[in-house]
């Protein structure tokens, strides 16, 4: 049977602007890399892995890599917080744009939306009290 990894790798522009957005602006701790990749280990005890443009050319053959800014969403990660609201101060104070604030919705959970350097989408999430 297949054993799925819980790894998502981010191919990204400016692997520098990138390290520095994740750990200073997101909070999240490196647990390794190289020259052309960066990689966080999660809570949940998963990795983001940020690729570089030249590594992900090399795996999948630049045809098969988007090396502009994304524009529009096609996928997006989510990371579960206690608290969105407290979460979006947080981040806005480490200098994070949100480009959907916080709202509830009739499935349960209260969410915010912000993209990084790359345009990268991310959700923040959390359950609405009493879900």
């Amino acid at each position: 049977s297949l054993k799925w990894a819980d790894a998502v790798v981010l191919v990204v522009g400016d692997l520098e602007r990138s390290r520095e957005f994740y750990t200073k602006s997101l909070g999240m701790v490196l647990g390794g890399g190289d020259e052309d990749a960066v990689v966080f280990k999660t809570e949940s005890g998963g990795m983001l892995i940020l690729l570089s443009h030249h590594r992900a050319d090399a795996l999948l053959g630049a045809d098969n890599v988007e090396h502009g800014v994304a524009a529009t969403a096609r996928t997006y990660n989510v990371a579960e917080v206690e608290d969105v609201d407290q979460a979006c101060e947080t981040l806005r104070s480490r200098g994070v744009e949100f480009f959907r604030e916080p709202e509830n919705h009739p499935w349960g959970i209260r969410t915010a939306f912000f993209r990084d350097p790359d345009g990268h989408v991310w959700e923040i999430s959390s359950d609405l009290p009493g879900e």
